[in-house]
């Protein structure tokens, strides 16, 4: 049997300066669409303006997870835009993570620049039971 998310979307709580920021690019999918597994979720986000530290970001709709709240490491791809960790809710499905950028050669502290694309991937425990997609 199959189990995955009912739907993803994302969006921004914070100060965001002089832009209404969209993304310009949004993706995520899995690895293990199975019962009672864990599976990796996948996610590419890119925003359509500069975003600040401490910009927050949710990802919602991840229902029928068997994780508890906690929070969960994230690993992304690009080290130097998030923080290792988001807070996961189990009984709204969401993901709540804020943006926390170094200096990384040329790429500056303080803002996640838009059109950058970040990509991370954290674990979730699948439902026990198939939910329609």
């Amino acid at each position: 049997s199959s189990s995955s998310s009912s739907s993803s979307s994302s969006s921004s709580s914070s100060s965001i300066r002089n832009c209404d920021a969209a993304f310009s690019t949004y993706s995520i999918g899995q690895n293990t669409p199975i019962c009672n597994l864990e599976t990796t979720l996948f996610v590419t986000l890119a925003l359509s303006c500069d975003v600040w530290n401490g910009t927050t970001f949710t990802i919602s709709g991840l229902t029928g997870s068997q994780t508890a709240d906690t929070w969960i490491n994230i690993t992304a791809m690009t080290d130097y835009i998030l923080p290792d960790y988001a807070k996961w809710t189990q009984a709204t499905g969401t993901l709540e993570f804020s943006v926390l950028t170094q200096t990384v050669g040329d790429y500056p502290s303080g803002h996640w620049e838009a059109n950058t694309p970040v990509v991370f991937y954290f674990n979730l425990v699948q439902s026990a039971t198939d939910q329609l997609t």
